[in-house]
């Protein structure tokens, strides 16, 4: 290796300017690994987020007791199905006869 005074520049055997050839790629290299990084980058805008850390969370059914409240209280919802039941029959009664008599007094259906 030596230094041309001159010139300021350094200038090495052939045999070293061909090993280390890669360490000076052409403008056309250069693009290529320009466009490659590119795609990388954009390809990474698709990947898959990474998936959140998730807890576990175990029962332990032999020590698990469950117990009912002081003040529990049952209710009785078929009674009160059956009522509203009745409720919306009655309703639709009396709205069958109003279309009843408004088709027989004007003999149109609404």
């Amino acid at each position: 290796v030596s230094l041309n005074a001159e010139t300021a520049e350094w200038t090495a055997p052939a045999e070293w300017k061909e090993a280390l050839f890669f360490l000076r790629p052409s403008t056309s290299t250069k693009m290529r690994v320009l466009a490659i990084l590119a795609l990388i980058g954009g390809a990474a805008a698709f990947a898959p987020a990474p998936s959140a850390s998730s807890r576990s969370v175990s029962l332990n059914a032999e020590t698990a007791e469950w117990t009912a409240p002081a003040e529990w209280k049952e209710t009785d919802f078929e009674s009160k199905i059956k009522k509203l039941e009745k409720e919306a029959e009655e309703r639709l009664d009396t709205k069958i006869d109003e279309l009843k008599r408004n088709v027989a007094s004007t003999g149109k259906s609404d």
